[in-house]
């Protein structure tokens, strides 16, 4: 399994790092950082980053509370439906089981679970084994945003009935204590925190039942299009960096943590090339172009393609499609069906691709339905 998480959280960090001013070149990321301002939108990264990036900040800047710090300064509305939870359900309880349920969609190194003991419930929050020789400041910003959720619903006054970590205890532990506002035990069995069962399943005014509906519709469906293997992320990224012209294996593989020789020979292994996967994801965003009830612009087509050029983008279709753009777009604009253009790669499944370019009507509807 690909261990992936959405880029949310590590443009977050990044922005968290700018405003404690660290600079970032010490951290060595200059690919990560310019990949990831060649697009806002949505998409997986490697879960290593977040992780990794936290551990190497708070050793070069010596704050053992750093986890502690980014999770009161982030924006949880920056990790999108799931961060709505807290603000429409009926209970805490109800809060937990979903984003047990739905994590994966936001980070899928990351797992939780409960265990109830008379009285009290814990709420464990853990990280893949692969990354938890690092994960230290990851862990402490994981249990602190989860807290602040449990404050944003049950009261600004509230606190666990202790915090939990499996880790050994950094040589201050003031500032764990001054944000959880209870006991903090290191070097325990899991990573948790406390509350009673009556605070868990406390029923919440603010609950919305028809929005949180809609919510987990919502993210039932992004579930189904989740790119779950490399193949499929690598469809992903190059869908969300495409426009403009700034896409690169090199970028593709800084955000994935990998080299651009490792991306190329896993890709290999899948029966495809970095420059196939890119046609085909070019050609998926044709025929999203040519269904439209007015076709963009040529010249629109040219940059959505991340080509310079329109004459670029009318050879690539004619080669792709044996076809010219001209009378593509003129069958289209006529009613009539273009000609397909080149299959994807034989890889023996459905590319789980989503498109999401930001032009109405939003080539994002085509989601779910079988590319031809």
């Amino acid at each position: 399994m690909e261990l992936t998480a959405d880029a949310g959280g590590v443009r977050q960090f990044l922005a968290y790092l700018d405003h404690i001013g660290l600079d970032k070149a010490a951290l060595g990321i200059e690919g990560l950082d310019a990949a990831l301002k060649g697009s806002t939108r949505s998409m997986p990264v490697s879960a290593n980053h977040i992780v990794k990036l936290m551990a190497r900040a708070a050793e070069i800047t010596q704050r053992t509370d750093l986890g502690i710090q980014f999770a009161t300064w982030l924006n949880p509305r920056g990790f999108g439906p799931l961060a709505l939870l807290a603000e429409h359900c009926n209970s805490f309880a109800e809060r937990y089981h979903l984003i047990e349920r739905f994590i994966h969609l936001e980070n899928n190194a990351i797992s939780f679970d409960s265990m109830e003991e008379g009285d009290e419930v814990s709420l464990l929050c853990d990280v893949h084994l692969a990354l938890r020789p690092c994960a230290h400041q990851f862990i402490e910003a994981l249990v602190a945003l989860n807290v602040r959720a449990g404050r944003a619903m049950l009261g600004e006054t509230w606190h666990p009935l202790r915090v939990e970590f499996a880790h050994a205890a950094p040589p201050s532990t003031a500032a764990q204590w001054h944000y959880f506002r209870c006991p903090v035990v290191y070097g325990a069995d899991h990573h948790a925190f406390v509350l009673s069962a009556s605070d868990y399943r406390r029923r919440l005014p603010q609950g919305n039942t028809e929005l949180l509906g809609f919510l987990q519709n919502h993210m039932a469906r992004e579930h189904a299009n989740w790119p779950a293997d490399l193949h499929a992320q690598v469809e992903t990224l190059i869908a969300a960096q495409l426009a403009g012209g700034n896409v690169s294996i090199g970028q593709i593989a800084a955000l994935l943590a990998t080299s651009t020789r490792t991306l190329q020979r896993r890709l290999a292994e899948t029966g495809a090339d970095f420059a196939t996967v890119l046609a085909f994801v070019r050609m998926q965003i044709v025929r999203e172009h040519l269904a439209q009830p007015t076709p963009l612009s040529l010249a629109r087509l040219t940059h959505l393609l991340g080509f310079s050029e329109p004459s670029v983008t009318c050879r690539f279709i004619k080669a792709q499609t044996g076809t010219s753009a001209r009378v593509l777009m003129a069958k289209a604009s006529n009613g009539k069906a273009p000609k397909r253009g080149a299959p994807r790669p034989k890889t023996g499944r459905r590319s789980a691709m989503t498109l999401q370019v930001s032009i109405p009507p939003r080539l994002s509807r085509a989601r779910g339905k079988k590319s031809r």
